[in-house]
Parts: C-alpha cells; sequence; structure tokens
C-alpha cells in the first residue's frame, strides 16, 4: 500500500480514538472545529492526493479545515497545475518533435527503397539496406512517441472490454 493510503488508515484509527474519547463537535477543536471535521479535512486532502498520484483527477476537491490543513490543501492544488502544465508541455513538445521528423524520415525511408533495385550487389547495396532498416526502426520509435503524445493528450480511448483470447492470438 501507498503512504497515502497508510495515511488515511492512520487517520481512521485516530477518528475512532477522538469518537471514543467523547470529543463532542460542540467543545469545538482548531479554529472552532470539531477535531473529527479536522481529521475528515486531512482525509479529503490525503484522498485527493492519492488520487492525483494514480493519474485520477480530483476536480472537486477544495481546501477545508483549520488554517494549517487549508494551507496544505492549497500548496496541493498548486503543486498539481504545476505537473498537469509540465506534462501538458512534454506532450505538446513530443508531438511537435515526432511530427518535425517524420518528413524527413519519410524521404530517406523512400530514397533507400527507390534506389535499392538499382544498386549493384555489394557494399552499396548493403549500404542502402542498412539506410532502410534503421530509418524503418527510426520511424517506429517516431509512431510509437506519437501514439504516446495522443495517449497522453486523451487523443485515444482505450476500449476497456473483454475479448476472446482467440482474437489476442
Amino acid at each position: 500500500a501507498g503512504l497515502g493510503a497508510q495515511f488515511l488508515r492512520h487517520l481512521q484509527r485516530t477518528r475512532l480514538l477522538l469518537h471514543l474519547v467523547d470529543i463532542s463537535p460542540m467543545e469545538g477543536g482548531v479554529e472552532g472545529i470539531s477535531p473529527v471535521e479536522q481529521v475528515r479535512a486531512i482525509e479529503r486532502l490525503a484522498s485527493a492526493a492519492e488520487a492525483f498520484g494514480r493519474g485520477e483527477s480530483v476536480p472537486r476537491f477544495k481546501p477545508h479545515g483549520a488554517r494549517e490543513v487549508r494551507a496544505a490543501a492549497t500548496a496541493f492544488l498548486d503543486m498539481r497545475a504545476r505537473i498537469q502544465r509540465h506534462i501538458d508541455q512534454r506532450t505538446a513538445l513530443l508531438a511537435s518533435v515526432s511530427h518535425d521528423l517524420r518528413t524527413p524520415l519519410t524521404g530517406i525511408l523512400g530514397a533507400a527503397q527507390a534506389a535499392l533495385p538499382h544498386a549493384p550487389p555489394g557494399p552499396a547495396q548493403d549500404m542502402l539496406v542498412q539506410i532502410r532498416n534503421q530509418a524503418q526502426a527510426l520511424q517506429q520509435l517516431v509512431d510509437n512517441l506519437l501514439a504516446m503524445a495522443r495517449l497522453q493528450q486523451g487523443g485515444v480511448r482505450l476500449q476497456r472490454d473483454w475479448l476472446p483470447v482467440e482474437e489476442l492470438v
């Protein structure tokens, strides 16, 4: 289990202890917020952080609780926004570089394939085969980068249906 899950279990035990000692919400805790509500605010923050770490969106999370908990939650929201900006920039860069590499690679591959049948057997033909093979390998790498960029941008949706094993083999 991750640290977030361990933290949540610890908070649940703390919450149980607060109930066992019968701390009433009316007695008030920090800033007039009951200890139980304080624990709930920390649990919500831990759940939001855990979900973000798994790549899930947490659109409705808002800072609650004591000043310190709200400060931590606000810092989490700021960090999440910065990370998302970096992910978006990296994805855009991957897509841009992949597209820019695709055109010259297609030219190199086409030229090698067009020249190969006319090359005399020997070193020249071997070199053209090497050029063609390396260009194909680079083209596969570029295609994979583009696919990864599309996945990260949400341009490709995974189909999560059961398939018969025969269709996969």
